[in-house]
């Protein structure tokens, strides 16, 4: 099996390794991976200036298939500060997810920015998250889960770091820590894109694609 998430086959045409199945059944994958083929999509889109992406909102209409899939994005409503963008994930014919997004010409905030409030504790402070008894593998195994707050096998809300496969290489970097995503809460990101991209883009051994 690749050591990756996906593998491309061109066109926006992606083969779904085992590594994406969700935790109920093998055949359906986990929407962590589709999610994450919607936003990288939704940042090919061409641009005419400095631009990043401000929200993403991911509508799932079905199970995704741990089979090929096909993404595409386009301009759903142009503009020179905003601009609205759209993206659907297909299995075959039928579409599995749609994404938009608001994408804002980029400019120095500095003088209107605040103090982002205290940082939670780091993810060394703290050991891998249990999944609750059944669960099975495929996305769970292939991330590593590290709840701060709250937890995985508990109700309620948690403060969770997640890592695609980077902690798993040895010990962790700052540079790896920066790109570790968080659910729910403020983390020592840099910035949402950071924590959400750490899925699509990382430098350990559970690529999202293969080179």
């Amino acid at each position: 099996m690749a050591d990756a998430f996906y593998v491309p086959l061109g066109d926006g045409r992606f083969s779904a390794t085992a590594h994406t199945a969700g935790p109920w059944t093998p055949d359906a994958q986990h929407f962590g991976p589709p999610s994450a083929l919607l936003v990288r999509a939704l940042e090919t889109v061409e641009t005419a200036r400095p631009a990043e992406l401000a929200r993403v909102t991911v509508e799932i209409l079905g199970p995704a298939p741990v089979a090929e899939l096909t993404v595409r994005a386009r301009i759903e409503r142009p503009g020179r500060s905003v601009e609205l963008l759209q993206a659907e994930l297909a299995s075959a014919e039928r579409v599995v997810a749609r994404a938009s997004a608001w994408r804002i010409a980029t400019s120095d905030t500095a003088e209107a920015g605040t103090d982002a409030g205290p940082l939670l504790p780091g993810p060394d402070s703290v050991g891998e998250s249990p999944w609750p008894e059944g669960w099975q593998g495929g996305y769970l195994d292939a991330v590593e889960w590290r709840a701060v707050r709250g937890g995985m096998d508990v109700p309620g809300p948690a403060a969770v770091y997640v890592d695609a496969g980077l902690a798993k290489t040895g010990s962790l970097s700052a540079l790896k820590i920066s790109q570790r995503s968080s659910m729910r809460c403020r983390s020592n990101s840099r910035s949402w894109r950071d924590r959400l991209m750490s899925i699509c883009r990382c430098d350990g051994p559970r690529r999202m694609f293969l080179p």
